[in-house]
């Protein structure tokens, strides 16, 4: 199961302020004017590869209609927000409830504290990517969710094989548990195939 990829828009797709920055140019939709990057349409499909992407927005599912359209992406879940409280990471109670013990990537503009003590008391791989509201999502931070992803990918495996071997390696000592359940496994089909 891929990891899950909680998008926000406004800062993250949408870059706050009044000017339009380098790199991205006004659109106009049939209900709403937009600041959009081009780029952001083409890593949007690129990470779609590797995660299911889920809007987490106060847009709701007009994230899909504007947003979704304008970059031509598949329909995507909508995130419940419910009631967002005035403090903290307004998200968070939301996310948490969305999310459940599956490893996650949440990209906002708004991640304060409380989502980061939050993120480090999972058991799930978790990634929090904070934007800067007036750039939103980066190259950087594309190259960050990729290689997130990876390695989630490379964990999954490691529990596939460990619980093939009947074993459950820590997240810490995953990748040298797999090593040695691979090594054993290739000895063992080896001497079998000798005697």
């Amino acid at each position: 199961m891929r990891p899950l990829l909680l998008l926000d828009v406004d800062g993250v797709l949408s870059p706050t302020g009044n000017a339009v920055p380098p790199g991205f140019e006004r659109r106009s939709t049939t209900t709403f004017s937009v600041v959009v990057r081009g780029e952001h349409g083409d890593w949007l499909r690129l990470l779609s590869d590797l995660y299911e992407l889920v809007w987490a927005t106060t847009w709701g599912a007009s994230a899909n209609e504007v947003y979704g359209a304008i970059y031509g992406l598949d329909e995507m879940p909508v995130m419940p927000l419910g009631d967002l409280p005035r403090a903290g990471t307004r998200k968070l109670a939301a996310v948490a409830r969305y999310v459940g013990d599956r490893p996650l990537a949440w990209v906002d503009d708004e991640l304060y504290d409380d989502a980061e003590s939050w993120a480090r008391a999972r058991t799930a791989p978790t990634l929090l990517v904070r934007t800067h509201a007036s750039v939103g999502l980066s190259k950087a931070d594309v190259d960050r969710l990729t290689a997130f992803a990876a390695q989630s990918s490379s964990r999954a495996n490691t529990a596939s094989q460990a619980s093939r071997f009947g074993t459950s390696p820590s997240p810490a000592r995953g990748f040298g548990v797999q090593q040695r359940l691979l090594r054993r496994d290739a000895a063992t089909q080896g001497r079998g195939a000798g005697h």
